[in-house]
């Protein structure tokens, strides 16, 4: 798969994605597309807390964006501060996601894959993005991270916006 990049992606897929789907996606991204994914368990060691390796991920060049799983990053202050704290993206994957069969999180993963990518290579600053798996697949921005706060993120709201369902 060819994508057009201005500059190098880098992401980081956290303990709710399979080692494995981790791996599809650094193949079906081909070498020389100036993409990288690695996952947590990998670059920190199972069992990480969330808050100790997104502030690791703060003192890199580039700074990887981050697939995740697990909305509850989301609406724990002490987490939602460091996902802030780290400058990253971060795609959230519908609720739903990981219990999924394995082929069809691997079918509708690919199937966004190169989505997920010109959005994290167009977006400069760190956003939050709701990656749908449901029968509207697509990838939502909900807009920039800083702007979020724990209560707004259950809702999936921003200020000014009405929930999105």
């Amino acid at each position: 798969m060819k994508h057009k990049s201005v500059r190098r992606l880098s992401f980081i897929a956290d303990e709710n994605f399979s080692t494995r789907l981790v791996e599809i996606l650094r193949i079906f991204s081909g070498p020389g597309a100036g993409i990288s994914i690695t996952s947590v368990e990998a670059e920190f060691g199972k069992g990480t807390r969330d808050e100790d390796w997104l502030l690791r991920l703060s003192e890199r060049t580039p700074r990887p964006a981050v697939l995740g799983g697990d909305g509850r990053i989301l609406s724990n202050p002490a987490r939602l501060e460091a996902l802030k704290v780290a400058r990253v993206h971060f795609f959230l994957f519908a609720k739903g996601y990981t219990n999924l069969e394995w082929r069809e999180q691997v079918i509708k993963t690919l199937t966004l894959w190169g989505k997920i990518c010109k959005l994290a290579d167009k977006h400069r600053d760190p956003t939050l993005f709701n990656v749908k798996t449901g029968k509207s697949m697509n990838v939502d921005i909900l807009g920039p991270l800083a702007d979020y706060e724990c209560h707004q993120i259950t809702k999936r709201t921003m200020p000014g916006q009405e929930r999105i369902a």
